[in-house]
């Protein structure tokens, strides 16, 4: 009996940008899919606003729109065993344990990929390099980056190491503290909210860097993530395995969205 693709694809979806990750704290561009690219349309400057004109006619300008696009990589998960075909399809407990344990491989390396290209898109301007330790003005020069930016104030997110958390932590006064951890939701994986930011916290920051990156901070209107084809391959009645064997291949991607790295800042050791 053959393995339900329906019954793989939309859990594991589901389960790799679940709502409780940061990674869903952006732009959605699965939709813009195409092949292994990612390809979406960015509309062009807006039309110059005169006022009292008084010289017609008004020489036309033509909108130059772009392309943003950017590469999907490639996972592959398993092979997985599964024994009894049967259960996998009426059983939803048994159908869940052999996704989670797909989920937990290839999680951790999808975000991991996709925080690396959001952070891959900072430029001079929107990174900083801290000596001693994370704190309060840190945060403080990130608002001030995205207030002169007109980032809108809804949907600012930090991403600290815990070396960070730590540090800010200790650097909060009581009430402060007391506030920060107050507005925490831990079933979104939010470790508490600080001038406007929502704060995530992750063992490791950016595996792409050459110096570690020890936080970084974003809005979640600039910067985006994809999730591509997933296929299901199917080994079934396997005598040697008594059972099927079950792979996975997916396509996952993410970017930063504006080239002049507005809405993006990144902290690292010196």
């Amino acid at each position: 009996m053959a393995i339900l693709k329906e019954q793989w694809i939309p859990t594991i979806i589901e389960k790799l940008f679940a709502d409780n990750s940061f990674a869903s704290r952006s732009a959605d561009h699965s939709a813009f899919v195409a092949g292994t690219k990612v390809h979406v349309p960015n509309a062009g400057s807006l039309p110059t606003v005169t006022v009292n004109n008084t010289t017609y006619p008004v020489k036309a300008v033509e909108r130059t729109d772009a392309d943003l696009d950017y590469e999907l990589d490639k996972y592959e998960v398993g092979p997985v065993r599964v024994g009894n075909i049967e259960e996998v399809q009426l059983s939803y407990d048994k159908r869940n344990s052999v996704v989670s344990g797909v989920r937990q491989a290839v999680t951790e390396t999808v975000h991991s990929t996709v925080l690396s290209a959001w952070i891959a898109g900072c430029t001079k301007a929107t990174q900083k390099a801290v000596a001693a330790k994370f704190g309060k003005a840190v945060v403080m020069e990130a608002k001030t980056a995205f207030d002169k930016q007109d980032i809108p104030q809804d949907g600012r997110c930090w991403v600290l190491t815990p070396t960070a958390y730590n540090e800010l932590l200790l650097e909060l006064s009581e009430s402060e503290q007391f506030a920060f951890s107050a507005s925490a939701d831990s079933a979104k994986g939010v470790v508490g909210k600080y001038l406007g930011f929502d704060f995530y916290m992750r063992s490791v920051i950016d595996t792409a860097a050459s110096n570690k990156t020890t936080a970084f901070a974003w809005h979640q209107e600039c910067v985006s993530r994809a999730l591509g084809n997933v296929d299901i391959l199917e080994d079934e009645h396997r005598a040697d395995y008594f059972g099927d064997i079950i792979s996975a291949t997916m396509l996952a991607g993410g970017a930063a969205i504006r080239t002049d790295g507005a809405g993006i800042f990144k902290v690292t050791s010196a």
